[in-house]
């Protein structure tokens, strides 16, 4: 563990000032697949989603245009918001009711999204 001290400087302010130790603090890791990286967990998802954006780059200019080009870039784009929302949101901390919150208007607009793909451009 980490020693804090207050250290009294000249101008009459506490700070505190943490003792060089040799032991890494636990946040300071991140278990990524089963391995542990040594950085902290908002670098390793801030590096996560540079890669995640320079594969959705690539892919948007090397495939022919298609569904199937949409559906890759739009699933890549959607665990990007989920890994923002998770991390940098405190989602993954928070109530389960701010997940609720958030899921079921994506549903509904999924939902809404599918029936406007399955009706006939011709109308009913």
């Amino acid at each position: 563990m980490q020693e804090i001290e207050l250290v009294n400087r000249g101008d009459h302010h506490e700070s505190m000032v943490e003792a060089t130790t040799t032991a890494h603090h636990h946040s300071d890791r991140t278990v990524l697949f089963g391995q542990e990286i040594p950085l902290p967990v908002y670098t390793v998802v801030f590096g996560v989603l540079g890669v995640l954006t320079a594969i959705e780059v690539v892919l948007a200019e090397l495939l022919p245009s298609g569904a199937v080009k949409i559906a890759l870039l739009m699933g890549i784009a959607i665990g990007k918001a989920l890994l923002v929302m998770l991390f940098y949101m405190h989602l993954r901390e928070d109530s389960r009711l701010f997940a609720v919150a958030i899921t079921l208007p994506l549903f509904i607009g999924l939902l809404s999204a599918m029936f406007l793909l399955s009706v006939p451009s011709g109308g009913y």
